[in-house]
C-alpha cells in the first residue's frame, strides 16, 4: 500500500494521497455516465 500511495503522490507531486483518490473516482463516475448515456442512446436508436 504504502508503495503505490508514494507513486500516486509522486505523480501528482503536491497533491496528496485525498486528491489522486478524488481523481479516481471522478474518472469512474465520468466513465459510468458516459456508458450509462451510450446505452440509453443506442436502446432509444434500435426502438425507434
Amino acid at each position: 500500500m504504502r508503495v503505490s500511495t508514494g507513486e500516486a503522490a509522486r505523480v501528482h507531486g503536491r497533491q496528496g494521497r485525498t486528491a489522486d483518490c478524488w481523481t479516481q473516482v471522478e474518472g469512474l463516475v465520468i466513465v459510468s455516465l458516459i456508458t450509462v448515456t451510450l446505452a440509453f442512446w443506442t436502446s432509444n436508436l434500435s426502438s425507434t
